[in-house]
């Protein structure tokens, strides 16, 4: 992700929906300074309109179905349909 003031690289994104999906693990979150630069970077994309979801390794190895079920909430929720129905999809 970069625009004139900012880059960021990140694990996976959606630039349509502007979901960013990080995979984090304990060897890269062990000193202050990773944690400080992780967080000024996710604040700066949610600054810039970006939505982050971080799922721990054992999350994305062993929990796939909850990290399936967060992705499609979350880019439901990303297309303005909350609850998962279709815009404009007649009820009743």
């Amino acid at each position: 992700m970069s625009d004139d003031s900012f880059r960021a690289r990140v694990d996976l994104a959606d630039a349509d929906l502007k979901i960013v999906i990080e995979a984090e693990g304990f060897e890269f979150h062990g000193e202050r300074e990773q944690l400080v630069r992780d967080c000024r970077r996710y604040t700066e994309l949610g600054a810039r309109g970006w939505v982050v979801l971080r799922f721990t390794w054992d999350q994305v190895m062993f929990e796939p179905d909850y990290v399936r079920r967060m992705l499609e909430q979350t880019a439901r929720t990303r297309r303005g349909q909350p609850d998962g129905t279709t815009a404009g999809k007649a009820t009743g």
